[in-house]
């Protein structure tokens, strides 16, 4: 994949792409993991449909602006599609996008605050890095239906203390999780049947 586009354009065509929609969806049921920042690149896994894993890369290809969702990026993904952009890269840039909100270190090091690479640095004092960091959260949508996704509480428990050179915990239990809350929205969405026999325990009840 060797286009360019803008985080922004990423995010705003969940609903009218239908790689970018299944890629917010793998993101959203934790198909995402091994998450890491160095350099402007982010370097992940995608679980796919058939259990497989495709380890896919996205890069900051300009440097970063104020207005952070115009900055460019480039995914490559060795799933073969020859769209620029796949639903693993997608899932990718949701979960970039995730992180970045949550980590103003790793945020820093994307927009080119602290990041050695070729689109240059910002030129910024800690106040202004806060004030853009600020503005980015602000533009993001904030409701669960938007960026929500079933493992939410478990990624906060954050890395393990020790490297033991073994996939982390909330890596291992993501999938159970979407899978479970996958689940529990069918329960909630399906109709309420009452039984006969319900129906009849609740007259005899009211005729005592």
């Amino acid at each position: 994949m060797t286009d360019s586009i803008t985080l922004r354009q990423v995010l705003s065509s969940v609903d009218s792409n239908s790689r970018i929609k299944k890629g917010r969806a793998y993101e959203v049921e934790g198909r995402v993991s091994g998450l890491k920042i160095e350099k402007a690149k982010l370097s992940a896994r995608v679980l796919n449909n058939m259990g497989r894993y495709y380890d896919v890369e996205v890069k900051r290809t300009t440097k970063g602006t104020a207005d952070w969702l115009a900055t460019g990026i480039q995914g490559s993904c060795p799933c073969g599609d020859p769209h620029s952009l796949c639903k693993h890269v997608a899932a990718a840039v949701f979960a970039l996008v995730r992180l970045l909100a949550a980590d103003r270190d790793l945020y820093e090091t994307w927009v080119g605050v602290r990041a050695d690479d070729d689109h240059g640095g910002l030129s910024m004092d800690d106040a202004a890095i806060e004030s853009h960091w600020g503005e980015m959260n602000d533009e993001l949508p904030d409701t669960p239906e938007a960026f929500g996704r079933a493992d939410e509480l478990l990624r906060r428990l954050g890395p393990s203390p020790m490297s033991l050179g073994l996939p982390e915990l909330p890596d291992l239990l993501a999938p159970c999780y979407g899978i479970l809350s996958t689940a529990g929205q069918g329960i909630l969405a399906a109709p309420k049947v009452e039984t006969g026999q319900k129906s009849s325990g609740s007259s005899s009840f009211a005729r005592r």
